[in-house]
């Protein structure tokens, strides 16, 4: 077994370093950015069997070197790589533990989208429309991404879809620097840091109509009913998720969306608001 294994790793690192010698003569020369990332990957590849790679020996600056000319965008944690997965370069992505939140700045494209859509969305008797004071993007680690994509596979979960989630959250997120609290009875942070996979007070599910899983909404105001939050912050606090559904779903307006696994929802966003 050890002996198909070294053999399987030769093959494979035979591959790869036949491929960066592909890219790096040129095979990509007409874009750039394509190459810059090919190249950040197979470097990372070859600094971890730095034996099986001389190839990146002649190479592995050439990523920084683009991020100094401003080729290509940085990575957030480093800032010496180019980036490879969201707004990370390959070796962060995979040092990454939890999640990690980015303020979006107002009035920015993404910050308008996610507004657009949270508005848009909103669809509530109450004549009081609610105001976005703040909006964290959410990176979530590379397994969560790894499960979560293993789980569309499985399910042949062909479709995502935006749904919203809040509970109740004690902390004042959203009055200082983007970050999570470590209070066992706030749902909000728990589920973030988790991934879904866990409620506060350790509960690893909702209970509902449907049993135990996870309950969001397509629309937000009734996710709203279910918010609650600390003295010590202006701000509710609501989850933008992407749901993975088969392609035949049939989304309720006025009702739950359920899911039996953490593995079927990802967190994309914290919206911070007042109604």
């Amino acid at each position: 077994m050890k002996c198909a294994s070294n053999a399987a790793g030769n093959r494979n690192s035979s591959s790869l370093e036949a491929l960066g010698t592909h890219i790096a003569a040129g095979a990509v020369q007409n874009r750039p950015r394509v190459r810059t990332r090919l190249l950040a990957h197979l470097v990372d590849v070859g600094r971890q069997e730095n034996h099986h790679f001389p190839i990146f020996a002649r190479t592995s600056t050439e990523g920084e070197q683009a991020v100094r000319s401003r080729q290509v965008e940085e990575c957030d944690s480093c800032h010496e790589n180019p980036r490879a997965s969201g707004h990370l370069c390959v070796v962060c992505d995979r040092k990454m533990l939890g999640p990690r939140l980015q303020e979006l700045a107002v009035g920015s494209t993404p910050f308008t989208d996610i507004g657009t859509q949270f508005l848009s969305e909103w669809d509530s008797l109450n004549a009081a429309r609610p105001q976005i004071k703040k909006v964290y993007q959410v990176l979530v680690p590379r397994d969560v991404r790894v499960r979560h994509n293993a789980y569309r596979t499985n399910q042949r979960a062909t479709e995502e879809i935006r749904v919203f989630h809040s509970a109740q959250c004690i902390c004042d997120m959203g009055t200082k620097t983007p970050a999570l609290c470590n209070f066992k009875s706030c749902d909000i942070c728990c589920l973030l840091k988790s991934s879904f996979n866990e409620f506060a007070f350790g509960d690893r599910f909702n209970t509902g109509r449907f049993g135990e899983g996870i309950y969001s909404y397509r629309n937000p105001s009734l996710a709203n009913m279910h918010a609650t939050a600390a003295t010590s912050t202006p701000y509710r606090v609501m989850i933008a998720c992407d749901i993975a559904v088969q392609s035949d779903f049939e989304v309720p307006d006025k009702e739950s969306v359920f899911v039996p696994s953490a593995d079927a929802i990802v967190p994309a966003f914290i919206i911070m608001y007042t109604v």
